[in-house]
C-alpha cells in the first residue's frame, strides 16, 4: 500500500514568493545594446537570434518541475516550459541536469546559460543574477505522512527534519528570526539532515529515517 502524504502549511514569518528563471545569458548583452554600442547590439543579435542553442540548467531530481523521465529523456513542467520559450524564439532547447549545490558554479563557468527550475528569488540572491518576470509564487511547506503526529509546527520539536541542500528551505531554517528567518523553530529540531535531492529525503521518510520535509512548494500563476 502506497503511503499518502500530508503537507502543513508553515504559518512563518519568512516566505520567499517571488520565483523567477535567472537569464544570465543575455542579461549582460542586452544592457549593453540599450547603450547604442552598436557592435554589442550586433552581437546580441547574432548570438541569441535564430539558431541559439539555449543551454537550459535544471535541477534533474525536481519532479514535477524538472526531472530525469523513465525513458531518459529530461521532462517537467518547467522544461516543456523552456522548450517553447525556445520554440517561440527559434532557438534550439538543449536541456542540462546539474546537481541543485552547484548551480552558481554550472552558471559562471558556461555550461549553463540560465538556472529555470524552481530558483527562488530572494534578497540574497537580488543582486546575482538577471531575474525574468515571476510567472509562479513559491512557499515554504512541512511534509509529513498520513497519520503522522506532527500537525503543527510546535509539533515538530524533538523531530528529525529533512531539507534539500542549497534550496530556499534551508536557507529560511538557517537564517535568524531577527532577520525573517525560522532559526529558533529548526533549533527545537532533534536534527536537520540535508539531502541531495528531495526524493531522497521522501524515501527516508517513508522508510522513517526522518520525520518531516521542509519542502518549496510552487504554485504556477498563468497570465
Amino acid at each position: 500500500m502506497k503511503k499518502k502524504f500530508t503537507v502543513l502549511a508553515l504559518a512563518l514569518a519568512m516566505i520567499f514568493t517571488l520565483l523567477a528563471f535567472t537569464a544570465c545569458g543575455g542579461g549582460d548583452s542586452a544592457e549593453s545594446a540599450d547603450t547604442g554600442d552598436a557592435e554589442t547590439a550586433e552581437a546580441t543579435e547574432q548570438d541569441y537570434g535564430e539558431g541559439f542553442v539555449f543551454k537550459h540548467g535544471f535541477d534533474k531530481d525536481f519532479p514535477p518541475y524538472s526531472y530525469i523521465g523513465d525513458d531518459g529523456e529530461t521532462t517537467g513542467f518547467d522544461v516543456e516550459l523552456a522548450q517553447a520559450v525556445c520554440e517561440l524564439n527559434g532557438w534550439e532547447y538543449e536541456g542540462v541536469p546539474i546537481n541543485w549545490d552547484a548551480k552558481d558554479a554550472e552558471l559562471n563557468s558556461g555550461s549553463i546559460d540560465c538556472i529555470w527550475s524552481g530558483f527562488t528569488k530572494s534578497p540574497d540572491r537580488e543582486d546575482k543574477f538577471a531575474w525574468s518576470e515571476p510567472y509562479s509564487i513559491n512557499t515554504i511547506k512541512i511534509m509529513v505522512l498520513e497519520g503522522s503526529e506532527i500537525k503543527s509546527t510546535a509539533d515538530l520539536a524533538g523531530k528529525k527534519v529533512g531539507v534539500q541542500g542549497s534550496t530556499s528551505a534551508q536557507e529560511m531554517l538557517e537564517t535568524p528570526d531577527a532577520e525573517g528567518g525560522c532559526q529558533s523553530l529548526a533549533e527545537t529540531f532533534a536534527e536537520t539532515l540535508s539531502f541531495d535531492t528531495y526524493t531522497t529525503a521522501i524515501n527516508d521518510l517513508k522508510a522513517g529515517a526522518i520525520d518531516a520535509i521542509a519542502i518549496d512548494v510552487t504554485t504556477v500563476t498563468i497570465r
